[in-house]
């Protein structure tokens, strides 16, 4: 009888160890199911913030944009930049001149127009071509403030102008506002607005700088 209740004793134990040493390989396994799942749903949602696109033969990653509200902010003041360009910047040259004076009025409304008619009437150009004179434009993305809680996104610019002249150079303050329409959904070239309403609320001089200053 001893010998039989050892023998009922191992079988007892052997299923009790068997079914813990299954018990303990589907706890395993579910776990190990489990954070394979949980990596995989980790590098899915990466995936779906990566985008890989195709330049000059190579293949790059590119960020997805969650604020879309962003790249049209960033269109918007490298469009105006641009058009800022064209108005301001000069070359003692009157084919350069015009040439500028044309695409700002293909960017902007007739206010444009108004600003070079009332620039030549004070002889800003002939002023510069006579003596020679470069203007360049510098304005920084934080100088250009958009506001879009109207009907029309609103802009307040503020740029400097450098002209550069035999001695020295004028450094002039410039701030303009007005309002973007959008004319096109093509951002090429930022060429897919205008400007209209355009004003020059300042543009008064800073300082002038000799060259041996610099």
């Amino acid at each position: 009888m001893k010998i039989l209740n050892n023998i009922a004793t191992k079988e007892r134990l052997f299923v009790v160890g068997s079914l813990t040493a299954g018990l303990v390989c589907i706890l395993v396994s579910v776990s190990a199911m489990f954070l394979y799942k949980n990596a995989m749903d980790k590098a899915s949602a990466q995936k779906r913030n990566e985008i890989y696109v195709a330049v000059n033969g190579s293949i790059i990653k590119a960020q997805l944009e969650e604020d879309f509200s962003r790249p049209l902010e960033l269109a918007h003041k490298g469009f105006l930049e641009l058009f800022h360009n064209y108005v301001w910047s000069v070359e003692p040259n009157t084919q350069y001149i015009e040439k500028n004076k044309s695409k700002a009025m293909e960017m902007g409304d007739k206010t444009v127009d108004m600003l070079f008619r009332l620039l030549e009437s004070k002889g800003y150009y002939s002023n510069l071509i006579s003596g020679d004179y470069s203007v360049i434009f510098d304005v920084k993305e934080s100088d250009i403030d958009i506001d879009y809680t109207h009907d029309l996104p609103q802009f307040t610019l503020t740029g400097t102008l450098k002209t550069l002249r035999t001695n020295d150079v004028v450094v002039k303050k410039v701030v303009t506002v007005g309002k973007i329409v959008q004319k096109s959904y093509g951002f090429s070239n930022f060429t897919g607005f205008k400007v209209v309403d355009m004003e020059v609320l300042e543009f008064k001089e800073l300082r002038i700088i000799k060259y041996k200053e610099l």
